[in-house]
Formats: structure tokens, sequence, C-alpha cells
């Protein structure tokens, strides 16, 4: 049995990451990056959940707007507002704020299809 030194673990994560072109985040600043935002969050078990995660784009913009609002806690348990449930793309119905579990969650990506959506049809008006 050999031993392997923390550095070669380290340098082989390194290369695994740069070879699939991902990169490991940091993951609390790419949360509050996200205040204000529509997101998308996939729990493990198909389902989807579309929504505002922390306070809304207008309430940043207002001076007396807490700067240290946030959806999230310290083990990432997640809150969203205007919550919609997508169960395998196909829509369910809107739920309104919701609570998700942080050992649920498979992933939490920004939800720009809607942002676009939005803006597509405001230009159309």
């Amino acid at each position: 049995m050999s031993v392997v030194s923390r550095s070669e673990l380290f340098e082989n994560e390194i290369s695994h990451f740069a070879t699939y072109g991902i990169a490991p985040l940091n993951p609390k600043p790419f949360l509050n990056s996200l205040a204000g935002n529509r997101v998308i969050i996939k729990l493990k078990w198909g389902m989807e959940y579309k929504g505002t995660f922390g306070r809304s784009p207008c309430d940043r913009e207002k001076a007396h707007c807490p700067r240290n609002l946030k959806s999230f806690d310290a083990y990432m348990n997640i809150r969203l507002t205007n919550a919609e449930e997508w169960i395998h793309g196909e829509y369910k119905g809107t739920l309104g704020e919701i609570f998700l579990r942080c050992n649920n969650i498979l992933y939490i990506r920004e939800d720009n299809e809607t942002e676009k959506a939005e803006k597509e049809e405001n230009v159309e008006k």
C-alpha cells in the first residue's frame, strides 16, 4: 500500500477540474451574488423550484434596504419567495414562499430563461 501526500491529492483534483472545464466554487459568495435574482433549484428527487432568492431587485436600489438580508443559513437551507413547482418539466403550480432543506438540493442556478422572456414581453408592449 502506497502513501499519497496531500499535495499530490490536490494536484490530482486540479487536473480533474481542468479536464472537465469546471472549477470548485465557494458556495457562500455564489449564493450572496444571487440575492434578488430568480433562481432554479433542482432537488435530488427530480422536482424543480423557480423563485426569487432573497430580496427583490427593486429592494436593492432603495437606501433603506438591509444589505445583510439573506435567504440561506449556515447550513445552506434555502428560502424562496414567489416559488413555482415544476416536476419533470411540467408546471404544477405556484407555492409562494417555501423553505428547502440543504440535504435535498442537487443544484442551484440563476434562472436566465425567465428573465429573457420577461424582457421580450416588455419590449413587445
